[in-house]
């Protein structure tokens, strides 16, 4: 079992971004604000509720435009970001602003299906891609499935 603050840092350093547009790229097609469905990191399935903070503050996800903000509480993370839907699995990468891992590249995987967002990529930085979205034991992947809230 992966500890609790592990998992918040992961999701933190995970999903937060600015997005740069690539051609025929539609960001506001991920326009709005997301909440977390399920999170799975080296094959582990996690339990949502260990990402609550408080009654009302769970772990959020807010598209608008080109801004693209990850929320845990109080918390945030910024990164830039790039898509490729032309190809299959369609790619987003993710450059960290700041921190640590300051222009460091996350290479992953998404869909967007309806009104739901999965994202599938490596735990530390300058990793290959992920071919699929799954995770096995020791694999170094997370796997995060978003549901919309409701769009602007």
């Amino acid at each position: 079992m992966l500890p609790r603050t592990l998992v918040l840092i992961v999701l933190l350093l995970g999903t937060s971004a600015f997005a740069a547009e690539l051609p025929g790229e539609n960001p506001q097609r991920l326009d709005g604000t997301w909440v977390l469905q399920s999170v799975e990191i080296n094959g582990e399935k996690l339990a949502i509720h260990d990402f609550a903070v408080g009654t009302t503050q769970e772990a959020r996800l807010v598209i608008r435009g080109h801004e693209y903000l990850f929320y845990l509480g109080q918390q945030k993370v910024a990164f830039t970001y790039k898509t490729n839907p032309a190809t299959t699995p369609a790619e987003i990468d993710l450059i960290m602003v700041n921190g640590a891992d300051q222009g460091k590249l996350f290479r992953g995987i998404y869909r967007l299906q309806g009104d739901t967002y999965t994202i599938c990529r490596h735990l530390q930085p300058e990793k290959p891609r992920p071919v699929e979205f799954t995770t096995t034991v020791n694999s170094g992947l997370m796997l995060v499935v978003w549901k919309r809230l409701h769009q602007p």
